[in-house]
């Protein structure tokens, strides 16, 4: 149930990305789980693109290397969104992923203006953690960058806010990882926001902290999902949800799910 690179396990193994699917729509998660055919929208090829810019600058940091240029940022980023639109299945058209590249190699630049020089003492950059956070049930997922004391995560598109990042999951999963790795909870997580305002590239870094209630939280949630995943229970999504959509949801447009509405 989770991606390859996390392997198998005679435990139940989930990540944070599976977990959010499943909670959103069961539908959604069930599908992908009996397909594994790999989808995605423009913003997430985006996201992808930038986050391959991201750890090439990480990873020269770890190594104490000199910076990647500007120009080196872009072309990786563009790489990567060439390589996940024809390993994938994106809703959009031509028009739309032409904008997309161009968003994806702004975006790059934008993270190596903007983003790479607040990162200092990168200690972990993508790498694979897998810890068991309850019994029987592993956690695995791949924190952006780690340094000294604190988990980042890079975020491209609309702009996140203080509440956002306070309540996100996410963070909340790599702060569990990360205090399987390092033996303590990191003393603080981050959202490294980059997003466009009126053409503009523009960054935020939105700084939270995880308590042990935050935490635990999270293994319960994921104790929950385990029990409706075991027992087969997979609701679709919820009334108004605007991702229960042709433009969101593949099997939406395929015509897979037939609970969605209006039909």
């Amino acid at each position: 149930m989770t991606e390859p690179r996390y392997g198998t396990s005679d435990k139940f193994r989930i990540n944070n990305s599976k977990l959010q699917l499943l909670l959103r729509c069961g539908l959604a998660f069930q599908f992908a789980e009996e397909e594994r055919h790999r989808w995605a929208t423009p913003a997430m090829v985006i996201g992808t693109s930038v986050a391959a810019a991201a750890e090439l600058d990480n990873r020269a940091k770890i190594a104490q290397a000199p910076r990647p240029s500007l120009t080196d940022l872009v072309d990786v980023g563009v790489a990567r969104f060439e390589l996940e639109v024809s390993e994938s299945e994106v809703t959009a058209t031509r028009f739309e992923l032409d904008q997309a590249k161009d968003s994806a190699a702004g975006g790059a630049r934008g993270y190596g203006e903007l983003l790479s020089p607040r990162i200092d003492g990168v200690l972990m950059a993508e790498e694979v953690l897998i810890a068991e956070i309850a019994p029987g049930i592993e956690l695995a997922g791949t924190i952006d960058c780690v340094t000294d004391g604190v988990v980042r995560d890079t975020k491209t598109g609309r702009r996140w806010s203080a509440q956002r990042a306070d309540a996100s999951r996410q963070l909340s999963a790599y702060s569990l990882l990360y205090e399987a790795r390092f033996g303590t909870p990191p003393a603080r997580v981050a959202i490294d926001s980059l997003y466009q305002e009126r053409g503009v590239w523009r960054a935020e870094t939105l700084w939270s902290r995880r308590s042990e209630r935050e935490l635990s939280a999270f293994v319960e949630t994921a104790e929950r999902a385990k029990c409706a995943i075991e027992a087969g229970v997979f609701l679709p999504a919820p009334e108004g949800a605007w991702w229960c959509s042709e433009t969101w949801c593949p099997w939406w447009k395929n015509g897979k799910c037939t609970a969605r509405p209006g039909l």
